[in-house]
């Protein structure tokens, strides 16, 4: 019994020094590193960027270098802070002869995001939607006495008595039956929340990749069949209600094929961009009235991509992050600490993965040396039977310095209670 104690308390050890240890030998050792705000500049036709140093002083240059005061820097940006030019009188007349009022510069421009562990939310949470009426009878939009899913069937479930309305569930299953809909749903994607002006309703990816919008108006249901249909596997949809926009929201592919949805007859709109892995990439969209620009931010840099309003590419640019840990401290860290386990920050649920050094062959040299010292020194105090031995030998083996530690530590509470 001793024996499953024992091991039970090491294993238990072992866990959670690789997922504390680590973590906090980062934050002992890391420094500052610039993780510099990128912008493309419609006045001067290049990158800016705003960047925070270690004495948190704020510097705004472009790519050649130039410094700019914050002002500068907000008027070289006016479509970004058309607000602010506005109340100091600076908004320019025109930009490269075209002429952009203020007030279209406010209401024509879309920021999104799209993150990996929005995409892992998208397909873990739970498959109930409220179907808002859109008709805009009143000042702020109404939440519905129902729910509505998609699996072999549409129903609708009152969210006080979790009853199935069946003469409304039937309705719109032969609704989406008419309209050509296959069963079940592979996304049903909208804003379910009253926190909006308008309402767009939801585009709903049937087993048949076929891509429909369901919507509602003076509590009668519309279901069209948008004709969209891309040879990729779709796995997440945005719909933003912008009613000055151009587009529904962007559709994403697993091979990293991003889309906007036009309104105009429901036309896609392939967005110019290089790799993107959208299950460990983050996406940053903002539109304007003159550009399109895509930033994709992985864990050691970013690539932005300008395009105009036509699709035309008009620059690129890249940053790569410099590591918060020097060359030494990095190299401790991957010797020293053979795995650890990490919070999965791609995941929604927040789960943790674990992951083994990026120098695993190193890692499990000194960790075979560690466990050598260990067990001359326990062949020198003669202090273990011969099964304890065994566990502690192959515990170091396979648990390196987070074993050694757990050792040690089991053992002097041992002998401290003697």
């Amino acid at each position: 019994m001793k024996y499953i104690a024992r091991v039970t308390m090491l294993i238990i050890a072992v866990l959670s020094f690789s997922k504390f240890i680590p973590q906090y030998y980062t934050k002992i050792f890391s420094e500052r590193v610039n993780t510099p705000l990128i912008f493309y500049s419609e006045v001067l036709q290049d990158f800016i960027l705003r960047t925070v140093d270690k004495s948190f002083n704020i510097r705004h240059f472009d790519s050649n270098g130039d410094n700019y005061t914050k002002k500068e820097y907000s008027s070289l940006l006016p479509m970004l802070f058309s607000r602010e030019l506005k109340i100091w009188d600076k908004y320019p007349t025109d930009i490269h002869g075209k002429k952009i009022p203020v007030d279209v510069a406010i209401r024509e421009s879309q920021f999104l995001s799209i993150y990996p562990k929005s995409i892992d939310k998208s397909e873990r949470m739970i498959n109930l939607y409220p179907l808002f009426d859109a008709s805009g009878e009143y000042t702020t939009i109404q939440m519905p006495p129902d729910l509505f899913r998609i699996n072999n069937k549409m129903e609708f479930i009152d969210a006080t008595t979790n009853k199935i309305n069946d003469n409304k569930s039937t309705l719109h299953t032969e609704l989406l039956v008419d309209a050509g809909f296959k069963f079940p749903a592979k996304i049903i994607a909208g804003n379910p929340t009253t926190r909006k002006q308008y309402d767009f309703g939801y585009f709903i990816l049937d087993s048949a990749n076929n891509l429909y919008h369901l919507f509602s108006i003076k509590d009668k249901s519309f279901i069209r069949n948008t004709g969209v249909k891309i040879d990729e596997n779709i796995i997440y949809i945005t719909v933003e209600e912008n009613r000055n926009l151009p587009n529904y929201g962007l559709i994403v592919t697993d091979n990293g094929s991003v889309y906007s949805l036009l309104k105009d007859k429901y036309r896609l709109d392939k967005i110019s961009l290089g790799a993107y892995d959208p299950y460990n990439d983050d996406l940053k969209y903002y539109l304007n009235p003159l550009i399109v620009s895509i930033k994709i931010i992985t864990d050691h840099n970013e690539n932005m991509y300008i395009s105009d309003r036509s699709g035309n590419s008009l620059a690129s640019y890249f940053y790569e992050y410099g590591d918060t840990l020097s060359p030494f401290y990095r190299a401790v860290y991957t010797t020293v600490f053979p795995f650890r386990i990490l919070t999965d920050g791609r995941s929604f649920a927040k789960y943790q993965e674990f992951k083994f050094s990026d120098n695993v062959f190193e890692a499990y040299l000194f960790t075979s040396l560690l466990a050598v010292i260990y067990l001359m020194y326990l062949v020198t105090i003669r202090e273990r039977d011969k099964f304890t031995f065994v566990i502690d030998s192959i515990f170091i083996f396979t648990g390196g310095i987070y074993a050694l530690l757990a050792i040690l530590i089991l053992d002097g509470i041992r002998r401290y209670k003697r």
